[in-house]
């Protein structure tokens, strides 16, 4: 086992001991980037429902913009070009078949940023927009086969069931000089109590298959 492979395994079974740890998510975000992507999207999501205010959070935001439009590219007024690995279009290839879906869909996704209709869109709703499409791919997985999509997925799925993906995503953009962003927090504290008050209490899976392959960061 190598040193990258090592260093997660302990972080997944720190993360299933203290799901609530912010500072567990972030190292699993910045060393599965050493792998895969959307792996190290998936706890840079979680990281910012933690902890999504003061410098980490900022990090965490830049990060997860990153992987979220990596593979486009805007070339002049009229061209959009997605690059995606041969992996990723690669059928036969099933030991990371859910992730390459994730991408394509993720990739599918940024590029419409660029679409007349989308010019508009808010941070926050242009980032509702993509993770309702990474969840959507994220539910198709199946779950027994990687710790990541097995530990997050539920969690990420149910945000969304439960109709706080709006919360969370103006959340994720607490940290950024956004005052428009800044104002819907203060205009809808209710749905923010709301979040966390679910975030305490969603029931983290206990078993995730390990794989190789509190609020406002009082959880560090």
């Amino acid at each position: 086992m190598g040193e990258t492979e090592a260093a997660l395994e302990t972080l997944q079974k720190g993360v299933q001991c203290k799901p609530l740890h912010a500072s567990a998510h972030n190292a699993m975000a910045a060393i599965a980037l050493q792998q895969n992507k959307i792996k190290a999207l998936l706890p840079t999501i979680v990281f910012l429902a933690i902890e999504p205010e003061g410098s980490r959070a900022a990090a965490n935001l830049k990060r997860m913009d990153a992987i979220l439009n990596s593979n486009v590219q805007k070339k002049d007024d009229k061209n959009v070009v997605i690059s995606l690995s041969p992996a990723v279009l690669d059928n036969k290839n099933k030991k990371n078949e859910v992730y390459h879906s994730v991408e394509l869909m993720m990739s599918l996704t940024s590029a419409m940023d660029y679409d007349e209709k989308h010019k508009n869109e808010t941070p926050a709703a242009r980032l509702n927009r993509k993770l309702d499409m990474v969840i959507a791919s994220l539910v198709r997985a199946d779950k027994e086969k990687d710790f990541f999509v097995a530990f997050y997925g539920p969690f990420l799925s149910e945000m969304k069931s439960k109709g706080l993906l709006e919360t969370y995503c103006h959340l994720a953009y607490a940290s950024a000089a956004d005052e428009t962003n800044h104002q819907w927090l203060k205009e809808h504290t209710p749905d923010v109590d709301m979040f966390y008050q679910w975030l305490r209490i969603y029931q983290w899976p206990q078993q995730a298959r390990e794989s190789t392959g509190s609020p406002h960061g009082n959880s560090r």
